[in-house]
């Protein structure tokens, strides 16, 4: 499933550092830095005994005025390897998925990509000052 530690556990801590009380968030939670221009929100899409899967979202304004996921993606979060990966990405033009509904097949183009950006993504709302 996970092929290169690093980033993941990156992205494992990094999510640390903007959610140090996410084992007390029941289903949804935002923060609110001021001025930034956008909020990030949470939401808790399931919990495991190996993995938590959660949601985080940007909004932003869309190319005809409307508000927009800019991105929202969908994350796996594996507490016992200190590491964590993107499953979803989606913004007002495409919906992407690492892996297919069963599982059984990855997209691997899609898995770099994703877990590229949410590295990334991560590290500016820690610059900002996001904390859930």
């Amino acid at each position: 499933m996970i092929v290169n530690d690093a980033i993941y556990t990156s992205i494992y801590h990094k999510l640390l550092e903007i959610l140090p009380n996410l084992s007390a968030i029941e289903k949804k939670a935002k923060s609110v830095v001021d001025g930034c221009s956008q909020d990030l929100y949470l939401e808790i899409v399931r919990r495991e005994d190996d993995q938590l899967v959660i949601a985080l979202t940007q909004y932003g304004e869309g190319p005809n005025g409307k508000i927009v996921h800019d991105p929202d993606m969908t994350i796996a979060i594996y507490p016992n390897k200190g590491m964590a990966e993107a499953l979803t990405y989606e913004d007002h033009y495409i919906y992407w998925e690492v892996y297919s509904q069963n599982r059984t097949r990855v997209d691997e183009r899609a898995k770099q990509h994703q877990n590229q950006y949410l590295d990334l993504w991560l590290s500016t709302l820690i610059q900002q000052g996001h904390s859930i």
